[in-house]
């Protein structure tokens, strides 16, 4: 993905594979947006980081977890950039119409993911009723997180395993 996105804005660089397990990419400075409290972040970063996603779309890719405010570092100089392009998927061939359908719902979904990150991080910009319509999940997705839930639970049961729950430091 990262030689996809190769010279897009809020892309760093990639320096390729240290060994089979280890990608080799540029240190950003800054914080993730994980780290900023409300109304820390001006206006212009929520426009650099929104016409960064567009181009990423542009350029045929969805990052897919947008969610995850850690997934996105701030500079110093307020850039945004992206991180862990692990889900990220890219639009596909003509042919391909079900990656093609796939890839217009994560853009969607994307787009959705920064209208809540400016909800949370600049209060009072995102008006409540365009809130109130993106903050629960539509119908088919609460199926179908209902259905992997239950999956997983299913899974941790027939193996032993017990959920891990990552901590934040």
């Amino acid at each position: 993905m990262y030689r996809l996105l190769a010279g897009a804005p809020g892309i760093p660089r990639c320096y390729g594979l240290l060994n089979p397990y280890c990608l080799v990419v540029e240190y950003i400075p800054g914080k993730d947006c994980f780290q900023f409290d409300a109304g820390e972040l001006p206006p212009e970063f929520h426009q650099r980081l929104y016409a960064a996603v567009r181009e990423l779309h542009r350029r045929g890719m969805a990052h897919c977890d947008l969610k995850h405010r850690d997934n996105i570092i701030v500079s110093h100089d307020l850039k945004p950039y992206f991180v862990d392009l692990t889900t990220a998927l890219p639009r596909g061939a003509p042919w391909n119409l079900l990656q093609r359908c796939a890839f217009r719902l994560f853009v969607l979904d994307d787009l959705k993911a920064l209208l809540k990150m400016r909800y949370y991080l600049c209060p009072g910009q995102v008006p409540e009723a365009v809130w109130l319509r993106i903050s629960r999940p539509p119908p088919f997705e609460r199926t179908v997180r209902r259905i992997r839930d239950s999956l997983r639970a299913l899974f941790y049961a027939i193996t032993g395993r017990r959920r891990h729950r990552a901590t934040r430091v």
